[in-house]
């Protein structure tokens, strides 16, 4: 790989080429079967279908994948706890696999809070087995409930390994065999080589499938030159896969009671230094103490004694290093008299390399405090002294170096001026903070660098008078880039950092330039907390939207918006980046949405509606409900109960149906805004009964009597057969049973064949199920999983899966859906879909459903399976009896006569017609207290209280008891 350059110059001496392949070692491993595998994780059609589990636990939830292993998963609490590190623990037992990963896969790195105490930031690295994943990470949020004061998951994202399908390749070459190719592949003097790493690529980074690979690195750092190398060797073959220049070229910054170049310019007579305290540096009474002085600037030495004593301070802190590798460090020492007090003050005078020297420990440490000052915990593993090497005996350039954990300056020379410099010293920092987090560089990196000089120093101009007087490194907001990028890093680094800074500019606008910056500069640390990196060549991207709003955000769920929405997605739109979708109005429903409802009984439901794009009317909130067997939507105001919460009534409807219902709001501006958005023409809906009857499943699992192809279908290949299957990119490689292992698929292709194996081609081929017997009274539906994928091959997204209906055993059909030809179901995964029959066809005792999908020239890569056929019939018992309590004789009235004969059935003999009748006190039994209860109201002292219910008139037995009623010929039906 070529050194990754800070600046456009080409450096002699640094400049490399890009090494080729050279020859092929095929070693035995000593100690190493060969053959052996590395374990593989768990199948991805696993995750797809942990995911739709998910999905189905927390509707809200949503989802973004990129297909290479990075997953994020945000905009709904998920599982709670008692705690931060418990709820994140509950979530990861229960849904590892929605991102493929095993506790064992995990190393807790660190736990950070965000600002305001709005939550804690987990951060792990990742490995396979025993093996490291480069880059690999995981990132969670958790945060506290006001209302319950428990705590829940709201963001995971992952960039992970996808391993291979079929695995990876055996290791064929030992540590020691690839330790002698890298020495022979990278002919270089000098260089001390570490000991080989075997590592894992992971697939997000290369936008291919991960790789396993032999790391072997080789440094040196001396007074004639730095390098930092990695070869990366095929462990199967011996191969060269890439010789990488390690030296991370950065960009610019700098300053510390010293006097310091002032931002945002390099050390030039046009810009002189300015005196500025000079925090975290060392100060020691020789021979005595040694503390580092505060914030001012200011230093108390603890010291007995009144003598006076010879005291320094030298440029070292407990955040940086810095050496002068050209010459002697910068020390000032003075005498003083205790207790004193005594000033020292850094000056360079006229000399550029103790000017070098002043900026790079002042830009370093400013800019370590820029993140530690605005975060509870800290950024992981940035509390450390970092080397920071100034005047190097080079020109025009900077760089990160990893394995040193240092950054590095040059002198001016050439037209540049020396490096060491404000926004030069805090873009090569950013580089460390990115290692730091165990994140990929790249392009990514290069714009992190450039956000920091700019939010810090509040300029968009990456290295201004670089070359000299009115120069520039990069200028992002006249660049403008758009997404996605694609060239070379310090080009697509701009991206980022354009869409931070019209995100200060955004903010600015909306609070203020001071208070637009400082939520600016907050919002970025935070940010960096939870990012998983960049996406390619794209230093932003969608997944960075997502990840700023839920920096940004300050509770529960996405769904209601975030303090900064619009502000955000402005500037990331202004990038060619979406966010996820803004809504007129923003719509949640706290306590869930019922799809099946108590005959009888009225059902609540709560609703959130707060301003999205539009601003809430509230008095123009409805509920609008079609009940069982009505014709027309009958609508009834929302109840506002407190801050965006309404309360909404389904009223009590008869057994045997479906109510319909939507919600309707009109914005200020008079917008009409439905819930759902289509309305009355496909409204919520939910079924009216009090039985629940399971008639016909089928897991795949045994040989049922499907049809599988028609004399008319014309694919010739593709076919439908009921196997356990073998996955491709396309094609599931698993049932979608729990436990199971069969389902229906178009044509079983071989292991390890290709991603169009025994797809469907050239034609149309035909599924159908046995015939359902639906004749029993009642209420149907239908459930199946499905998978279709129709997103790669000549001609991707043009094909359709078509299910239909018949109710005459397959004379005709109606369609039930059309999936495809684009959509979020059509790249494959297992997904349930379910229908209400009636709304359909009506039920009759010859159902059957077809699944027909077919691939028309020039053709494109078409897979569908069928698994878990399920029909389930709703259904409404008898009707309780209806009585009137205390009328065990039914002649309507309460007298003597009923008091005669609960006593004559509890004293001598016979039973009651109706017992729930002569249960008068309710009691669920009938005992000695019941005419006791009915003598009271007619004579006693309580004559004419009421008896507990139905009193005075018929009705059903409101208190669930064992009691029966075989009510006589009375006034009661």
């Amino acid at each position: 790989m070529t050194k990754a350059s800070w600046s456009p110059i080409l450096l002699s001496g640094y400049t490399v080429s890009r090494l080729l392949l050279v020859c092929m070692i095929g070693f035995a491993i000593p100690g190493i079967a060969s053959g052996q595998e590395v374990p593989n994780s768990p199948n991805h059609t696993i995750e797809t279908v942990a995911i739709d589990q998910l999905k189905r636990q927390y509707p809200d939830v949503r989802i973004s994948r990129d297909g290479f292993g990075r997953t994020i998963l945000y905009g709904a609490p998920l599982t709670r706890g008692a705690d931060p590190a418990t709820a994140l623990e509950n979530w990861l037992e229960a849904h590892g696999e929605t991102i493929s990963l095993k506790t064992e896969d995990l190393e807790l790195f660190s736990s950070s809070e965000l600002s305001g105490a709005r939550g804690t930031v987990f951060a792990y690295k990742l490995k396979r087995g025993s093996l490291p994943v480069e880059g690999g990470a995981l990132r969670a949020i958790v945060r506290r409930d006001p209302a319950s004061g428990d705590y829940a998951v709201v963001y995971v994202a992952s960039h992970r390994a996808l391993d291979p399908e079929h695995g990876y390749p055996a290791i064929e070459l030992s540590a020691e065999e690839a330790w002698t190719a890298a020495r022979e592949y990278l002919t270089r003097s000098k260089l001390h080589w570490f000991e080989p790493e075997l590592l894992l690529t992971p697939s997000a980074t290369l936008r291919a499938e991960s790789r396993l690979a032999w790391h072997v690195r080789a440094h040196r750092h001396d007074a004639d030159g730095h390098e930092a190398w990695s070869v990366i060797i095929d462990p199967t073959t011996g191969d060269l896969v890439e010789v990488r220049d390690e030296l991370i070229d950065v960009d610019i910054e700098g300053t510390v009671r010293a006097r310091v170049t002032p931002p945002t310019r390099p050390d030039l007579a046009s810009n002189p230094p300015e005196e500025v305290p000079l925090p975290d540096v060392q100060v020691r009474v020789l021979g005595g103490a040694t503390v580092f002085t505060a914030d001012d600037g200011s230093f108390t030495i603890p010291h007995s004694g009144t003598a006076t004593v010879t005291i320094e301070t030298a440029l070292v802190g407990p955040w940086v290093n810095v050496i002068d590798v050209s010459g002697a460090a910068f020390v000032l020492p003075s005498t003083v008299t205790p207790s004193g007090p005594v000033t020292l003050l850094y000056d360079a005078g006229t000399n550029p390399l103790f000017q070098a020297q002043i900026n790079g420990f002042h830009g370093t440490g400013e800019t370590h405090d820029f993140f530690r000052n605005r975060t509870a915990t800290g950024i992981p593993g940035i509390d450390t002294a970092i080397t920071c090497n100034v005047n190097i005996n080079d020109v025009c350039n900077a760089f990160f170096d990893p394995f040193a954990q240092s950054i590095n300056f040059f002198q001016a020379g050439s037209g540049c001026a020396n490096t060491a410099f404000t926004s030069v010293v805090s873009h090569e920092y950013g580089h460390f903070v990115i290692d730091q987090l165990n994140l990929a560089q790249g392009a990514f990196g290069e714009g992190y660098g450039d956000v920091i000089g700019m939010l810090m120093y509040d300029d968009p101009i990456i290295g201004r008078d670089f070359a000299g007087p009115g120069t520039v490194v990069r200028d992002p907001v006249s660049a403008n880039l758009q997404f996605p990028c694609s060239g070379q890093i310090h080009f697509c680094g701009q991206l980022l950092a354009g869409t931070w800074w019209d995100l200060r500019l955004e903010l600015a606008s909306v609070l203020g330039q001071s208070v637009g910056l400082e939520t600016v500069q907050q919002l970025f640390v935070d940010w960096s907390l939870l990012t998983i990196g960049g996406m390619g060549d794209s230093s932003a991207h969608p997944q960075t939207a997502i990840e700023v709003l839920t920096a940004d955000d300050d509770d529960l769920t996405l769904d209601n918006g975030t303090p900064h929405f619009f502000q955000i997605c402005n500037a990331f739109a202004a990038h060619s980046i979406d966010c996820p979708p803004v809504p007129l109005v923003f719509v949640g429903f706290p306590l869930g949405r019922p799809d099946s409802l108590m005959p009888g009984v009225p059902t609540q439901i709560l609703i959130d509606l707060s301003d999205g794009l539009g601003v809430v009317d509230p008095s123009s909130a409805q509920l609008l409900v079609k009940g069982v067997g009505e014709t027309g939507f009958t609508s009834s105001p929302l109840d506002l109960l407190a801050g965006v919460t309404y309360s909404s009534t389904i009223p009590a409807q008869i057994c045997g149906g479906i109510a319909e219902y939507y919600y309707s709001v009109q914005t200020t501006s008079g917008q009409t805004v439905f819930v759902p958005a289509s309305g009355p023409v496909d409204p919520f809906t939910a079924a009216v009964f009090d039985e629940l009857e399971v008639t016909f499943e089928d897991d795949m699992e045994t040989a049922t009597p499907w049809t599988a192809g028609l004399p008319t279908d014309t694919a010739t290949t593709g076919q439908w057969v009921r196997v356990n299957p073998v996955g491709t990119a396309a094609a599931p490689g698993a049932d979608n049973t729990p436990n199971g292992s069969l389902c229906w698929v178009t044509g079983q292709g071989v292991p390890g064949g290709s991603l169009g194996a025994d797809d469907v081609d050239t034609g149309v081929t035909t599924l159908i199920s046995p015939n359902l017997d639906l004749s029993e009274p009642g209420d149907y539906s239908i459930s199946y999983a499905r998978w279709f994928s129709n997103d790669a091959g000549a001609q991707p997204n043009t094909e359709v899966f078509t299910v239909s209906l018949s109710s005459n055993g397959g004379s005709t059909w109606s369609d039930v859906e059309v999936v495809g030809p684009t959509g979020p179901e059509t790249a494959g995964g297992w997904f349930i879909h379910s229908f209400d029959v009636a709304s359909v066809l009506p039920a009759t005792g010859s159902m059957r459903l077809r699944f027909l999908v077919g691939d028309l020239p020039p053709g494109s890569i078409v897979e569908a399976g069928v698994d878990d056929l399920v029909v389930t019939r709703r259904s409404c018992g008898p009707p309780e009896p209806q009585f009137a309590r205390g009328d065990v004789t039914g002649d309507g009235s309460l007298n003597i006569g009923d008091v005669i004969s609960i006593l004559s059935v509890l004293f001598i003999s016979g039973s009651l017609d109706c017992v729930d009748a002569g249960d008068t006190n309710d009691s669920g039994i009938v005992d000695l207290a019941d005419p006791i209860t009915l003598l009271d109201y007619l004579f006693g002292s309580g004559s004419g209280t009421p008896l507990p219910g139905p009193f005075l008139a018929c009705g059903e037995d409101p208190t669930p008891d064992a009691l029966g009623c075989d009510q006589p010929p009375g006034i009661c039906p």
